[in-house]
């Protein structure tokens, strides 16, 4: 039960850092993408 909680936890932390990651990639690409289109 231990070894589920700490893996459950660590998936978390994961996700987490995984969508914060995909977040910010989303940033600087459409960021990229609107300078691209307004020059």
């Amino acid at each position: 039960m231990i070894e589920l909680s700490v893996s459950s936890l660590f998936f978390k932390e994961n996700t987490v850092l995984f969508e914060r990651f995909l977040s910010s990639r989303v940033c600087f690409v459409g960021t990229v993408l609107l300078k691209t289109m307004s020059n």
